[in-house]
């Protein structure tokens, strides 16, 4: 039986993108992005064998399109082998409400494989992972040359020069495993990957059957629920290319994004304050200065007097 054990650690690779449009020459500041490209890689140790290599904008969505190439071609793996990175481990504590309620907490990738069914298991030190820490440095000093020499400039350009580059470094480093079995668990054909390779967050539904989330209103739709789910909670997933997928349960619900409400400014009534009339010191005809009780000081200086 082959080993399904696998590393996915995405790093920052050292190639600087630049802007075909961009009229900026290679040596400014305006054709660096904001944030370097996020590399993703899947690495069987039992053939030394690397089975996808991706650029991503982000790292985060970079986890879930492997997971969903990975099980597209192969199927799943019995367990991935990972760092402690938070995307994949989540570092909160449980509190006692979770502990009597059976709850673990979990990062949204963590959460993915869970759902899955797939052993995640944290490397303690880098140490522990050698042999795909080899494999970057490799990576980072290789495949950036690689890229060099052939004038790869862009994100697009990097993601369609690395198959041909898997291809190459595959036939001179890659090795047969001792057991030529597939370990690979192979997902039904209705499958519904938007389910299961997807970020999940929460939503309670309104009184009229919408939802408000990542500032859109979604209507939901009457043909596609059983039930009324007015109050209650359902699932909102959020793909890797960043559609939105409702469930009921497992049951995919059916929506429509609602134009936005207009807000109207809230117009208070006019409530003018009284302000008593100014005058100056030295003003002939001055009124008498009132006490709280409404008498002049003058009054008041007689009721003392006579008291």
């Amino acid at each position: 039986m082959s080993a399904t054990s696998a590393m996915c650690w995405p790093r920052s690779m050292a190639w600087r993108s630049v802007d075909p449009h961009s009229s900026a020459s290679s040596n400014s500041g305006e054709n660096r992005p904001r944030r370097p490209p996020v590399l993703s890689s899947r690495f069987r140790r039992a053939s030394n064998r690397v089975l996808h290599l991706r650029f991503h904008p982000t790292e985060c969505a970079a986890y879930l399109t492997m997971f969903l190439e990975i099980a597209m071609l192969h199927g799943l793996p019995m367990s991935y082998y990972h760092d402690k990175h938070t995307i994949l481990r989540s570092p909160k504590k449980a509190t006692i409400e979770d502990d009597l309620d059976g709850i673990t907490p979990m990062s949204h990738v963590q959460k993915v494989l869970h759902d899955l069914g797939v052993e995640s298991i944290a490397a303690h030190s880098p140490q522990a992972k050698g042999r795909v820490e080899r494999l970057w440095q490799t990576l980072q000093d290789r495949l950036v040359k690689e890229m060099r020499l052939a004038q790869v400039d862009t994100l697009e350009a990097a993601n369609t020069f690395l198959p041909t580059f898997i291809a190459r470094f595959n036939e001179r480093f890659a090795i047969e495993a001792m057991d030529p079995n597939s370990a690979w668990v192979t997902l039904e054909a209705d499958t519904d990957w938007d389910y299961y390779f997807s970020l999940q967050d929460t939503r309670i539904v309104k009184a009229d059957h919408t939802l408000s989330f990542g500032g859109q209103v979604l209507q939901i739709t009457a043909r596609s629920r059983m039930r009324s789910l007015a109050g209650q909670s359902i699932s909102v997933r959020t793909t890797s290319d960043h559609r939105l997928c409702l469930y009921d349960g497992t049951r995919r619900l059916e929506y429509t994004v609602l134009p936005a409400r207009p807000t109207t400014p809230a117009v208070r009534a006019a409530s003018p304050e009284y302000q008593p009339e100014k005058y100056p010191t030295d003003t002939p005809g001055k009124p008498e200065a009132s006490t709280k009780k409404g008498l002049t000081a003058k009054q008041s200086a007689y009721l003392f007097a006579g008291s």
